[in-house]
């Protein structure tokens, strides 16, 4: 007697909660709305536990780095999905702006603090960020890396 093969459809069905659906989402709502040409902005990648963050951010733009919900916008990187709320990062943490060709780090006056080569950032007060500086937001480690 003849088995029968199992037929699988390619359809997968993915939580509205999961970071990465929220993730794609929020990256195709930017391009679709983004104004800016990469003459205009500047690229970022923020390593955090093995993966990358990529953020464009123009001369004079910030954003902000923390713990958000799904509304999340373009100018907020969610940390939620690199286990923010376990290691102490604040719902508004931090923020990197660019000022001409510099980059700035500052702490939003977060519960836990954001370290900065094993030092802890006065609260609004912005710090130069170097390429691959490490950085710790409470207990959540990361590196920034940027032309």
């Amino acid at each position: 007697m003849a088995k029968k093969k199992k037929q699988f459809n390619n359809t997968t069905v993915l939580s509205k909660d999961n970071p990465l659906l929220r993730r794609a989402i929020n990256q195709q709502s930017r391009e679709d709305t983004d104004e800016l040409t990469i003459s205009e902005a500047r690229e970022f990648l923020i390593l955090i536990r093995g993966m990358v963050e990529r953020v464009e951010i123009a001369d004079g733009g910030m954003v902000t780095l923390g713990r958000f919900d799904l509304t999340t916008n373009p100018h907020e990187v969610d940390l939620t999905p690199y286990g923010a709320a376990d290691r102490g990062v604040s719902r508004e943490h931090a923020k990197i702006h660019m000022q001409g060709d510099n980059v700035y780090l500052t702490d939003l006056g977060s519960t836990n603090g954001t370290y900065l080569r094993g030092e802890r950032l006065e609260p609004n007060e912005p710090v130069e960020l170097q390429k691959g500086n490490e950085i710790l937001f409470g207990r959540l480690a990361a590196q920034i890396m940027f032309r």
